[in-house]
């Protein structure tokens, strides 16, 4: 579901969806791929306000995730979780209100996100950033390949209640937005923000190291996510070059579930994608799940329906409504 309000050169609005995939489209320009991480039924709430080229989301997700993909190209990404006791992965460091999450333009990013998570996004025209931060601190932000911006709490915290205030106020009176000299002054709080996260860049922000277990663990997902076929954990350590318990710590340590779980659910959430995508009066349940690898009818099904809280000839029976909105259609007002 999509609810969509627009100022002159603003957007409010709300998207809603029970459907991992349908949220990984409405979060384009992320070119991200997203795998549910917990079983049960899948709800998102993504509420979002755009103003002057920037945007500000908060979202919920009520499934453990995990995320990969690459940040919106032209853009800085900062983000936090909403609740100090609510922490994330992003890149191998755990987010809180004094840990930032950040993303250059276009940059490779690998995120776990718990169950029940609260979080907010703000994206940044690489251009307005510069302008504000100097062209010195400017350059230096965008030559670094850190992913993690160590920052006072308080700077987290104000990025959390900035978000908080601009979708609450801005989704009730979506006149507002059309209030130029509004849109000014959120952008300048917006800046006033980033500059005290990178303000201390050189003194606070270290790069922060990536064992060789979650090297293993992201060259293992690479490798797993194109296979249809089931494999098992000796073919997927050979591939990865490292032994069998080295790469069943990489997972337990990342994901909290075992290769083989992450394998089973890798090749689920495929067949989901290519049984919403078909066409029930040509197409059998059967057929994609034999595609895709699983041989017995029975557990498909019971597995299937603990991970997407739904039966495999439910999602086929689906006909799912073309999205309204995205947030890249915000961004281009």
């Amino acid at each position: 579901m999509s609810r969509v309000s627009k100022g002159q050169r603003a957007y409010a609005g709300t998207v809603e969806t029970d459907d991992v995939d349908e949220h990984r489209e409405a979060l384009r320009p992320w070119e991200l791929t997203i795998r549910q991480l917990s079983t049960g039924k899948y709800r998102s709430r993504t509420e979002y306000v755009s103003f002057n080229g920037s945007l500000v989301y908060r979202e919920q997700c009520n499934r453990r995730l995990l995320v990969r993909g690459a940040t919106p190209g032209g853009y800085l990404v900062l983000g936090s979780p909403c609740a100090a006791e609510t922490r994330m992965d992003w890149c191998g460091a755990e987010i809180h209100p004094g840990r930032l999450a950040f993303g250059r333009s276009s940059t490779e990013i690998d995120c776990v996100v718990p169950a029940r998570s609260h979080h907010v996004v703000a994206l940044v025209p690489e251009d307005l950033a510069r302008t504000y931060l100097g062209e010195a601190l400017a350059s230096k932000l965008s030559a670094s390949e850190r992913r993690h911006l160590v920052c006072r709490p308080s700077v987290g915290k104000a990025l959390v209640e900035l978000v908080h205030r601009l979708v609450e106020e801005y989704l009730e009176q979506p006149e507002l937005l059309t209030d130029q000299e509004l849109c000014k002054a959120i952008e300048n709080e917006l800046m006033d923000i980033l500059f005290q996260a990178v303000d201390t860049l050189e003194d606070r922000v270290g790069r922060v190291p990536m064992c060789r277990r979650r090297l293993v663990f992201l060259r293992a997902i690479e490798y797993a996510d194109h296979l249809r076929r089931p494999i098992g954990i000796a073919e997927l350590a050979a591939a990865t070059g490292v032994s069998r318990r080295v790469l069943e710590l990489a997972f337990q340590e990342t994901l909290g579930v075992t290769p083989i779980t992450y394998l089973r659910w890798s090749r689920m959430h495929g067949a989901r994608a290519e049984l919403a995508a078909a066409d029930p009066d040509s197409v059998r349940v059967a057929d994609i799940r034999a595609r895709w690898g699983f041989s017995e009818p029975g557990r498909f099904a019971v597995e299937y329906g603990r991970l997407f809280g739904e039966s495999p000839s439910a999602t086929l029976r689906t006909c799912r409504k073309p999205l309204t909105i995205r947030l890249e259609d915000a961004l281009r007002v």
